[in-house]
């Protein structure tokens, strides 16, 4: 194996140098090779990345607006709630109040009433029954 450089060629190279020199440069190119489909790979992923947060960016905004827009009109249909029940409870208070004041008419015709009138009024009561019919009645 001599190297030797004889008017700028190499002479006496032999044949298995060459095909280390060979595979050496073979190797250095597939590296090459594979460094630019890594690289292309990989400004593939940083583009495919920013694509996804602006897509979210994106959604998160629109789900904003449509939270904002949906809480808002929930506020509004509470309150419309609130006040349909206020107002059924308003009516039901005031019609409370007139059977109250139709009671107290009422009892008030009653006070007024003088004793003699109920005093004519008869009572009813139910017929006695005799010691000697109840022991009938129970024996049986």
């Amino acid at each position: 194996m001599k190297n030797l450089l004889v008017g700028g060629e190499k002479v006496g190279i032999d044949s298995g140098m060459r095909e280390l020199a060979q595979e050496i440069i073979s190797s250095h190119e597939e590296r090459t090779k594979m460094l630019g489909g890594v690289k292309e790979e990989t400004k593939n992923i940083i583009e495919g990345t920013r694509n996804l947060i602006g897509n979210f960016t994106t959604l998160r905004k629109q789900e904003s607006v449509q939270l904002r827009k949906e809480l808002s009109q929930g506020v509004v249909d509470r309150r419309k709630e609130v006040k349909e029940m206020r107002q059924g409870t308003k009516e039901m208070r005031q019609g409370i109040k007139r059977d109250l004041k139709e009671a107290a008419s009422a009892w008030q015709e009653l006070v007024r009433t003088p004793q003699v009138k109920r005093a004519k009024a008869e009572v009813q009561h139910p017929p006695k029954v005799e010691k000697e019919e109840k022991k009938n009645f129970t024996s049986q």
